[in-house]
């Protein structure tokens, strides 16, 4: 997808860093190691999470238990998406943020709700913004630091929950989606960069 990019003249140069190799003790290891790879091109960093997901998924739903669902939505799976969401924030007194991605799984003779420990869509948007602060306070320069959520396997059901649109992050569900996600980010790239900040950028990830 990259080398297309590249070819059609919509980024001038790119280097893709697997975060596998960053240094535990690296002071962005935290939110260096919530992605898979961190592309680095002149339009800025994209920050990819790369998730393999077979399972029918609601991704990204909020729970407001004291809200009523409005059923008056047309798509079922948006109002079983609420309603589990509200039902484990409830039951569980959960005290996390309350934007949750979970699974379902349908047997011969039961249907179970997996939650997930994090939310991919909300962590990406998080990091992705510490990324871009941490870069400019230490190269003194604006850059671009978006995440994007990249469910690879074509044949996953994603229901993506109504929740407002975060800042910093995108979804992808198909590599079609994929190379459309990354030419908008790219379009909405309000700074620049140098191949040679590109080159202190990736000192920087990848010191000892």
């Amino acid at each position: 997808v990259m080398q297309s990019l590249r070819e059609n003249g919509e980024v001038k140069f790119y280097h893709i860093v697997s975060t596998g190799n960053v240094a535990v003790k690296h002071p962005l290891f935290d939110f260096l190691r919530t992605f898979d790879y961190v592309v680095i091109t002149d339009k800025g960093l994209l920050n990819i999470d790369v998730k393999n997901w077979k399972e029918k998924t609601f991704y990204h739903f909020s729970a407001e238990p004291e809200k009523p669902i409005d059923t008056n939505v047309e798509d079922i799976d948006q109002i079983i998406g609420h309603y589990i969401a509200d039902q484990y924030q409830s039951q569980f007194q959960s005290t996390r943020e309350d934007i949750y991605t979970f699974t379902e799984k349908v047997k011969s003779n039961s249907v179970t709700f997996d939650f997930y420990d994090y939310d991919p869509y909300l962590t990406a948007s998080v990091n992705s913004k510490e990324l871009k602060d941490a870069y400019e306070k230490n190269f003194n320069q604006k850059i671009s630091s978006v995440g994007l959520v990249y469910f690879s396997d074509g044949s996953v059901n994603i229901i993506d929950g109504p929740t407002e649109r975060q800042k910093y992050v995108e979804t992808a569900t198909s590599k079609h989606d994929l190379k459309d996600a990354i030419r908008n980010i790219f379009m909405q790239s309000k700074h620049e960069i140098t191949e040679q900040d590109c080159e202190k950028i990736l000192g920087y990830i990848n010191q000892p």
